[in-house]
């Protein structure tokens, strides 16, 4: 089993984030029954042209699996056999978006409406696996040939974005879940991963004014 880690990347990875990464490819390789892995990265400050290349970079290399990352993210050792147990097409982390407000990744379309979707410590205990319909690539699992299947013909253009009259836009990650799905293929959050995901965030600091 062929997989490759996309990584797109603009600036440095955080400290952190090479640490979980060293940390979950050696578990692995070390724990994991016949699994190859590749690391992939792209430079750009085109979001959309370094997922571009890394999913073309993936097919090239002949991956059975792409598992996203984005480089300011931790997570556990077993995050991927976690994910590749899970056994379903796409899978991934729910995390929150890197705001002070408690905003996760993943929401669900209710009629009109999207709802976010939470990992809590209820569904978490549960190791609880639920369907979703637009969740980030910060941590996502997928299995090439069934998404390959979704995305249909002709493949380009892979990612986008789109801007609203409101002024709001849709980022490259919803509409690339919006795609699959319309290709047929459900989206899932593995909750008991999700509870151990971080989004590393910033802060300034500065001293006291009163």
């Amino acid at each position: 089993m062929k997989v490759a880690l996309a990584i797109p990347c603009h600036g440095d990875p955080k400290a952190d984030f090479t640490f979980s990464l060293a940390r979950m490819i050696a578990a692995t390789l070390r724990e994991g029954d016949g699994i190859e892995l590749e690391t992939l990265i792209a430079r750009s400050s085109i979001l959309v042209q370094s997922r571009t290349r890394l999913f073309q970079w993936s097919l090239d290399w002949g991956a059975d699996y792409i598992l996203w990352l984005d480089s300011d993210h931790v997570f556990p050792v077993d995050s991927l056999l976690k994910l590749l147990s899970r056994r379903v097409a796409v899978v991934g982390a729910n995390y929150r978006r890197r705001h002070v407000r408690n905003i996760p990744s993943a929401v669900r379309r209710d009629g009109a409406e999207w709802r976010l979707v939470f990992t809590d410590a209820a569904n978490a205990a549960a190791d609880a696996l639920e369907p979703v319909d637009r969740l980030g690539f910060g941590f996502l699992l997928m299995e090439t040939a069934p998404v390959l299947a979704a995305l249909g013909e002709p493949l380009y253009p892979l990612f986008e974005t789109r801007s609203l009259p409101d002024g709001e836009f849709i980022g490259e990650d919803a509409l690339f879940c919006d795609r699959l799905r319309a290709g047929g293929l459900a989206l899932h959050v593995d909750h008991g991963l999700s509870i151990h995901v971080g989004h590393v965030g910033e802060q300034v600091l500065m001293f006291p004014r009163g």
